[in-house]
């Protein structure tokens, strides 16, 4: 059991990890653009750092002991919230949908 905890969360680290720095450069990539919405970058930026914030706190509460199930835990919040805050930034304050 120990073994598969340790393997997810790893697995959850690293993925959150890559979520992380799409999320800021994209935001860097939609701010340099011309024509980007500063919305969206601003919302990309938001989410990244949720992540980061995520990351930073799972990191810390390992650093002393070896509970991967809670360390599980507070990464599942962590996507919950940045993909809850992705979800409302785009459908409410990125301006109207325009399906083409």
């Amino acid at each position: 059991m120990e073994f598969l905890a340790k393997t997810t969360f790893f697995l959850l680290f690293g993925i959150s990890s890559l979520a992380m720095l799409f999320l800021l450069t994209t935001s860097v990539k939609i701010l340099i653009a011309p024509n980007g919405k500063t919305s969206e970058a601003i919302i990309s930026a938001l989410s990244g750092l949720i992540f980061g914030t995520g990351l930073y706190f799972t990191y810390h509460l390992l650093q002393n002991s070896e509970r991967y199930i809670k360390g599980c835990t507070m990464l599942g919040m962590t996507w919950l919230v940045a993909i809850f805050v992705i979800l409302i930034g785009f459908l409410f304050f990125s301006g109207p949908l325009r399906w083409q």
